[in-house]
């Protein structure tokens, strides 16, 4: 466990988050160590809550430099500059990763769930490892149990770990949160796996989706794959006598972190320089995404195209500047950018 269960400000009792991705990871630059805070909403949103809360967060220890900046319980305090949590790496061999992360998680359910059904390619290979990497999380979890009995899962890399949990430990609290979407029942049903992943995530007492459709999908889900008694009002699923809960909850901005850090004079300075360097426009657009096929960056190049074509006045009046970061390099991410990058070049040779 923890060297110490800790209270920050004496607010509440904290809590344990574990997700697949970590919060800061450790990685080698030469004869020194670089600290990277990942590209993602999801760290971004937990480690405010957690530093404002204390707690563990359980997390795949991706960093080339995270074995030498972990204790002997593979922990460290973080965030570097002011730690305020813990943070607890689980160790995946490169093997597993590429099976379970790429494979299963990113191969299956990703595009199954963004019904991009073309994209999806099963492997035995894949739902082996992911069932192995589950399996690790579940330990490492249990491990920590005796201080932090009420867990916050996410995501789909995860969907197993809340039965293995609740098998292991039925006295825990355990909440999931789903961030991308979940399909109907006339898509989920291709998943080869449909029963597994449904019969792991109602190990939670609670499972969040981000708008109520989510929700109702997954519903006629484990209604249509598991014959499970579905309630309406409140939403919830029964299944084996365990009742979970089902609920919506949309993810927000802290509108006056993001305001107080656009007003201040160094931010007015860097965007002056940037206009200048790249000699935009009056008008500008932003758009900040991964590069990833579901953020639907073509469609939104097309539409810029068909602007500039409509409206040639505004072709001197104009620019856009879009910040896609890749966090999976690997096909199909390889072509997709490769698409993207050539559109850019067309519409820049058409426009500009």
């Amino acid at each position: 466990m923890p060297s110490k269960p800790f209270k920050r400000n004496g607010i509440g009792n904290p809590f344990m988050v574990v997700s697949n991705r970590e919060p800061y990871v450790h990685r080698k630059a030469g004869h020194t160590i670089r600290v990277e805070t990942p590209a993602g909403g999801l760290t971004s949103a937990l480690d405010d809550a957690l530093s404002a809360k204390g707690g563990l967060w359980v997390a795949w220890g991706s960093g080339s430099a995270d074995r030498e900046t972990a204790d002997k319980k593979d922990c460290l305090r973080v965030p570097p500059k002011n730690p305020a949590y813990t943070l607890k790496r689980v160790w995946l061999h490169p093997r597993l990763v590429e099976n379970y992360y790429n494979g299963y998680s990113n191969q299956v359910l990703w595009p199954l769930c963004h019904i991009t059904l073309d994209r999806v390619s099963y492997r035995k290979k894949f739902w082996e490892a992911y069932q192995k990497v589950n399996l690790t999380f579940s330990r490492s979890v249990l491990e920590e149990v005796l201080s932090f009995p009420t867990i916050w899962i996410h995501d789909y890399h995860l969907c197993l770990l809340p039965g293995l949990l609740r098998e292991k430990a039925p006295h825990l609290t355990l909440a999931h949160f789903w961030h991308i979407p979940w399909p109907d029942w006339s898509v989920f049903r291709i998943c080869p796996q449909a029963r597994e992943i449904l019969e792991g995530l109602l190990g939670n007492d609670l499972i969040g989706f981000q708008i109520p459709l989510f929700g109702k999908n997954f519903m006629d889900c484990a209604r249509e794959c598991l014959n499970a008694e579905i309630e309406d009002n409140p939403p919830s699923v029964t299944y084996r006598g365990h009742k979970t809960h089902i609920k919506t909850f949309s993810i927000g901005v802290d509108f006056d972190k993001f305001n107080h850090l656009a007003l201040q004079t160094r931010t007015i300075r860097l965007m002056s320089q940037l206009k200048k360097k790249h000699h935009f426009s009056t008008y500008l657009g932003v758009g900040i995404d991964r590069l990833d096929y579901t953020k639907a960056l073509i469609k939104r190049l097309q539409a810029i195209d068909l602007f500039f074509e409509k409206n040639r006045r505004y072709k001197s009046k104009v620019s856009f500047f879009q910040v896609a970061i890749p966090t999976r390099i690997q096909e199909p991410y390889i072509s997709y950018k490769s698409t993207v990058e050539q559109m850019i070049e067309r519409i820049n040779n058409r426009h500009s």
